[in-house]
């Protein structure tokens, strides 16, 4: 189960990153 929640952390960290790339990719055009 410790492992599960450690993916679910991840991959939230890594869709919220990917957001903030996006949103600065949006900003920078």
């Amino acid at each position: 189960e410790a492992t599960l929640v450690v993916h679910a952390i991840s991959a939230t960290v890594n869709f919220s990153f990917d957001q903030q790339l996006l949103v600065q990719n949006l900003a920078l055009q």
